[in-house]
């Protein structure tokens, strides 16, 4: 007979793609059903699973926008409800619903009559540009910005005598931050909140004060060597060529994370957490990544000898694609062979 207690195992539940990360991780919260949602949304448009659609290497993202014939506005919708980050993401159906409600109350507003469209036209092109005239709240803080450099794209389009400055200025503030490692449309460094750029100082200062969240900040190119930072939450943080040897960063939150061509050798990842993490040349070389979670981590390149993977959540395609050798323990506890 049974003790009636819950079993916890390591078993996911949720559909293989159509479930977020954070289930996956067996972390599931309202939101991840609005994604699984909008993965639905997707399948239906496409008639193809997210995993026939394939994923972006580097930010994990469902690669269906080029297939899907819908608008702008329905798209950014979509790409709301998909946000990887959870905190990006529409929070509820309420949420949802009144994002999609408020685009159709927008069209009853400025629809034009018969006998004034003509005036109506020529009203709404000198005003649809300013950014107070629309209320892109509902949308995810990236989208806000794409949707705003659209429009002024648009605007400086039909106005060929301030269409040069501008544009200079425009190009300056899109490829700000980390842009060249992140994809523009999904990365937070035009956010105010996360433009700032940490310095290794800073950051240890930070945590040293009690500060465990860093999500989404631009920590590239620190130099973080032994430092101890278990627990920290660095979900969605840009990483980029980071000297992390030696650190600990035991029960991590590095899901989503940049840790591309980072330096992460005799680094302490037991437990930590690095579902859709970008650790593509990344140097793991005696890394400790026991029960660390890796499902949909691109280790493309990496290098894994000596690492030990015991109890690891990671697949035999994710362990081929980077490099082993003799030393490496596999998640059942055997050493590897080398290439």
């Amino acid at each position: 007979g049974g003790t009636g207690e819950t079993a916890f195992t390591n078993i996911s539940i949720g559909t293989s793609g159509f479930a977020p990360p954070e289930q996956m991780a067996l972390r599931p919260v309202y939101a991840s059903d609005i994604y699984a949602l909008g993965v639905t949304c997707i399948f239906l448009l496409t008639g193809k699973t997210p995993n026939s659609l394939g994923y972006d290497q580097i930010n994990g993202e469902i690669l269906w926008r080029p297939l899907v014939n819908i608008s702008d506005w329905f798209g950014e919708i979509l790409e709301k409800m998909l946000e990887v980050s959870v905190r990006h993401r529409f929070q509820s159906a309420e949420e949802l619903l009144t994002a999609l409600k408020k685009k159709e109350s927008d069209k009853k507003q400025v629809e034009p009559t018969p006998d004034n469209s003509l005036n109506t036209v020529f009203r709404e092109e000198s005003t649809v540009f300013h950014d107070n005239e629309k209320d892109f709240s509902w949308m995810s803080p990236n989208t806000q910005v794409a949707q705003k450099i659209r429009e002024r794209k648009t605007r400086l389009e039909r106005n060929p005598a301030t269409r040069s400055r501008p544009q200079m200025k425009m190009r300056k503030e899109v490829t700000k931050g980390y842009l060249t490692t992140v994809s523009p449309k999904k990365t937070t460094a035009l956010n105010s909140q996360t433009s700032d750029k940490w310095t290794a100082a800073t950051l240890r200062s930070a945590y040293a004060k009690g500060r465990r969240d860093f999500a989404d900040c631009n920590l590239s190119r620190l130099n973080l060597r032994n430092a101890k930072l278990s627990g920290v939450n660095f979900y969605g943080a840009n990483l980029y060529q980071s000297d992390l040897q030696g650190a600990d960063l035991s029960d991590a939150n590095l899901g989503h994370v940049n840790l591309t061509n980072t330096v992460l050798k005799n680094a302490n990842l037991t437990k930590a957490y690095l579902s859709t993490a970008s650790l593509a040349g990344c140097d793991l070389r005696d890394a400790d990544l026991t029960n660390a979670y890796l499902n949909g981590a691109n280790l493309r390149g990496a290098n894994l000898c000596g690492t030990n993977l015991t109890n690891a959540m990671i697949n035999d395609k994710q362990i081929d694609m980077a490099k082993t050798n003799w030393w490496t323990i596999m998640p059942n506890g055997k050493r590897g062979s080398g290439f």
